[in-house]
């Protein structure tokens, strides 16, 4: 009885293979097999693999195997085909066998000989991280940015002379081992033009006044957006030395637009925010508008004018009323305000119906300050 089967089962596979004197045979895991691959790592969950393989074919029909046991190959997404679409040697079928780690192909070929074929699937567990670090020189005129990617390879495969492409530069070749994380430096802008920008916003960040660089990602000699990822700032040194200035996340930014980098908050840059009056205007029945007033007390204790922006968020409808700047001098009995021309110093903008923004350029104020003064009206109030 176990002879018969065996004879039945060893016929079976005569029959399946008669047409073939040579079992034409790749593994994912052979790696002399691969000519070529490369790897699409642009997307966050899956990662496309191409690979170009050289198949000695026999003249008529071919079955080619194709396993992938313990790695994270998506089986829907596996394609297979000749290089030359424009030849002869077609794909007949695929068939894939219970176990699932493996499928063979029918290829007929009209002529023995070597064949390439591409053959192209998803991967899972081989990610991407992306990272930046920029650096400024001494003098704070540009700025360096640079942008890597650290790549950990969890697939259960190795990729031999890979041709990386990550969406960030050009394509890299690498090896890419198993159980490895590599980072990789993708591209390098060089000369971005950027300014100290100081923040304040009371209700997100309370009293202190935030130091930021404001990167133009305007650099015509490579027209690149800026990938959302973590930034480390470095400041060079004449010496050779370098000082860690701080750590911020980037998001995403366009080509001709600005990035915002926090280095920390500012010690040189003070801002005193109150509400002085509320006066409220009867308008009919329960119904009234309520002229506000701001007062920002500003103090520049750099070297150099500062470029200041204020957020002040306000709900409802409103409008700015009246806005006036005052240098303030002396202390106590001698305190004494002077009013000045803000014209050419300040912009306050409606920016949209939630916010008003104050964009100050604020002199060097040593012992005096200034105090600036905005009412809004607050309109229909219950």
């Amino acid at each position: 009885m176990k002879m018969k089967k065996f004879t039945i089962k060893f016929l079976f596979y005569l029959m399946l293979f008669s047409s073939v004197s040579v079992f034409p045979r790749t593994k994912l895991t052979t790696l002399p097999e691969r000519n070529n691959v490369r790897i699409d790592i642009q997307d966050e969950k899956y990662t496309l693999v191409e690979e170009e393989r050289k198949i000695n074919l026999l003249k008529g029909k071919n079955h080619i195997e194709f396993a992938w046991a313990n790695t994270g190959i998506q089986m829907d997404s596996i394609q297979f085909r000749p290089a030359n679409q424009n030849g002869e040697t077609k794909v007949l079928n695929v068939n894939f066998p219970p176990e699932g780690s493996a499928l063979f192909w029918e290829v007929y070929s009209p002529a023995s000989g070597p064949e390439s074929f591409r053959i192209s699937y998803l991967i899972s567990n081989l990610n991407k991280q992306i990272s930046h670090e920029a650096r400024v020189d001494s003098s704070e005129k540009f700025l360096s940015l640079m942008t890597y990617y650290t790549l950990s390879n969890q697939t259960g495969e190795r990729f031999v002379n890979a041709s990386l492409e990550s969406g960030i530069g050009l394509p890299i070749k690498r090896d890419i081992d198993f159980n490895e994380s590599r980072k990789i430096l993708a591209h390098k802008t060089n000369n971005l033009n950027f300014e100290k920008v100081y923040r304040f916003d009371s209700e997100q960040y309370g009293k202190n006044v935030r130091l930021y660089y404001k990167v133009e990602n305007k650099n015509n000699k490579e027209p690149k957006p800026i990938s959302a990822g973590k930034v480390r700032i470095y400041m060079d040194n004449p010496s050779g030395e370098e000082a860690f200035l701080g750590e911020d996340w980037a998001e995403h930014t366009a080509y001709n637009s600005d990035l915002e980098l926090f280095l920390g908050e500012a010690q040189e840059v003070k801002v005193e925010r109150a509400i002085i009056q509320e006066k409220e205007k009867k308008v009919k029945g329960p119904v009234s508008d309520y002229a506000r007033t701001y007062r920002f007390k500003i103090e520049n204790y750099r070297k150099e004018s500062t470029k200041l922006i204020i957020q002040e968020h306000l709900s409802g409808e409103w409008e700015i009323e009246e806005i006036e700047l005052k240098e303030e001098s002396g202390e106590r009995a001698a305190l004494s305000e002077k009013a000045i021309s803000y014209s050419q110093k300040i912009k306050v903008l409606k920016k949209d119906i939630e916010n008003l923004e104050i964009m100050a350029n604020v002199p060097v104020t040593g012992d005096k300050k200034w105090n600036l003064y905005v009412t809004v009206n607050m309109k229909n109030r219950w």
